[in-house]
């Protein structure tokens, strides 16, 4: 049966504001735009003058397993989001068995309900009608650092480098959409430039993209990782793409332009004569966006970006030196109470960290407790006052908080530096940049941003500061995500997504401006956005006056 959405204001590929008209789409696939005759038999839904917007596209997701739990298939739809792509900062499921992922990043992704092995390809399907949203994936480079040599702090040798090379290869011809490192967690810490370089090449070849959280730690120190990133480029051909993306807006801007200036091939475009033959993939990649019909240039350096200052990760990684988070984790969880470990991390690496830190010497009242399993009282305190609660110092506090969680315990970080949120518009207008939450949905104290980053983009952004047209929300937050990660479409064996053309996949959000704005905040993280109450994905509505529907209509998106 068609469904014909009938008097909505449509967000059409190249256009700044939205085209009063009407939309079909039957089995999946949006068959009509714009003036609409009705055919009988067509269920027709009244829009009412809401903005009609492609199902949008988050660029940095943890929701790996998570996405098969309602209150998270509520966070993303509740904000229009019908794509997640997932496998990001080099941890998680596939390849291997998932007990790695599960074990390392299980406080972030979650445990995957099914998957127990088979590589890329069986993780994909596992996605496939078993949940509302659609999913993509990256090859984790960690876990396949840790596949071929475990936690090893060495630098590959010729035979490993193929072996990982291998299972890369085999996850992107499975359908992953490229790779991702995540160079400040081990064992990704210990992959060096011509180690990634190596691999970067196999990824270019095949027109993955290189998808990295950098070295060194962001915000000032984003120059270290910049760099790293455009020898990385200029040594293998690959595309790249960074990781959350934070710090002076000024700075990071200044980088990414030159980055791109760094690069010998101009930017893709489908209005030009395409890029140079000597560029890995890139030939195909542009006949693909010419059929797709895309509305913008590509630059070929990219980021994603959230509309917070605050950050999250695992306690661990920004407090324990990684030489000693270079093991399993219940052996790591167990060296904590090894009384000579306990004593020099107290002694000598802990008042090092506070002068060294990008948190800085105030530390233990910047980070607010997430998720700490088996230890319920402590989840929305800051390391401080638990610690003062706990009748303890703050770096016992935090030895303790470790070992009784097996290093399970997460943390949203408050920056030392505050920033003005119109400060922040260049970093949301740049060309390069796309939507991304880096969204967690795990712990009764998360982030905000899983649950309100999108919404918060359209309210801030397009709504009340006019810094975005609607036509830009649809570009940055749908179709150019979707373009930066190879499903946007061009293939004749897989519909594209992120723009409401003919032919595309029936992604499809209806917003109501006047009310559309998140909830969530860092003191109560779980609230759900509103003014998004309708949302299909593949055709089939899988929010329905607010509610889900309990269909589930997402796919696992392989490569196009």
């Amino acid at each position: 049966m068609r469904t014909l959405l009938r008097g909505g204001r449509l967000v059409l590929p190249g256009v700044d504001e939205p085209t009063a008209g009407d939309l079909a789409f039957e089995g999946g696939v949006i068959t009509a735009v714009g003036e609409v005759a009705g055919l009988p038999g067509d269920r027709v839904v009244d829009v009412g003058g809401r903005i009609v917007v492609p199902g949008l596209v988050d660029a940095h997701s943890h929701l790996d397993a998570m996405v098969f739990d309602a209150d998270a298939q509520m966070a993303c739809l509740r904000q229009g989001v019908t794509s997640v792509v997932v496998g990001q900062d080099g941890v998680s499921f596939a390849p291997g068995s998932g007990e790695y992922g599960t074990d390392y990043f299980g406080p972030l992704n979650g445990e995957h309900p099914t998957y127990s092995g088979g590589g890329v390809a069986q993780l994909l399907t596992s996605y496939d009608r078993t949940t509302p949203v659609n999913v993509a994936y990256l090859v984790p480079m960690g876990t396949v650092r840790h596949e071929v040599m475990g936690m090893s702090s060495a630098a590959a040798s010729c035979e490993q480098l193929d072996a990982m090379v291998a299972l890369v290869e085999q996850g992107l011809a499975e359908g992953a959409v490229g790779i991702s490192t995540g160079l400040d967690y081990v064992p990704g810490v210990h992959a060096d430039v011509p180690e990634l370089i190596r691999i970067c090449r196999a990824v270019a070849a095949l027109d993955g993209v290189y998808v990295t959280h950098m070295r060194g730690g962001y915000e000032e120190k984003s120059r270290l990782g910049t760099t790293e990133v455009g020898e990385i480029v200029a040594g293998s051909g690959v595309r790249a793409h960074i990781s959350h993306y934070h710090g002076e807006p000024g700075l990071l801007t200044g980088l990414i332009d030159e980055l791109l200036a760094e690069q010998t091939a101009p930017a893709v475009s489908t209005r030009s004569q395409g890029p140079p033959l000597d560029q890995p993939g890139l030939v195909d990649r542009v006949a693909r966006e010419e059929r797709a019909g895309v509305s913008r240039s590509l630059p070929r350096i990219t980021y994603d970006c959230y509309l917070y200052l605050r950050g999250f990760t695992l306690v661990a990684m920004p407090l324990l030196p990684p030489d000693l988070l270079s093991g399993a984790r219940s052996e790591v969880a167990a060296k904590l109470g090894n009384e000579s470990v306990r004593r020099d991390l107290l002694e000598v690496w802990f008042p090092h960290h506070a002068e060294t830190s990008a948190l800085g010497p105030g530390w233990a009242s910047q980070m607010t407790i997430a998720h700490a399993p088996g230890r319920p009282e402590v989840p929305g305190l800051t390391i401080a006052e638990a610690a003062a609660r706990a009748g303890v110092g703050e770096r016992e506090f935090v030895l303790d908080l470790l070992a009784d969680t097996g290093l399970h315990a997460t943390t949203v970080m408050e920056p030392r530096h505050t920033r003005d949120v119109d400060a922040m518009a260049p970093l949301f207008t740049h060309p390069s940049m796309v939507g991304g939450s880096d969204g967690i949905a795990i712990g009764d104290h998360p982030h905000p941003r899983a649950f309100g980053n999108f919404a918060r983009y359209l309210r801030e952004w397009v709504l009340d500061r006019s810094v975005w047209t609607w036509g830009d929300a649809a570009w940055h937050l749908a179709e150019h995500p979707a373009l930066v990660h190879g499903f946007a479409g061009g293939r004749a064996d897989q519909r594209g997504r992120g723009a409401l053309r003919v032919g595309m996949a029936a992604d499809i959000a209806l917003v109501d401006p006047d009310t559309v704005r998140d909830l969530a905040t860092y003191e109560s993280p779980r609230q759900l956005a509103v003014g998004i109450d309708e949302v299909w994905v593949n055709g089939e509505q899988v929010l329905r006056d607010g509610t889900l529907t309990g269909a589930t209509s997402g796919r696992g998106l392989r490569r196009a």
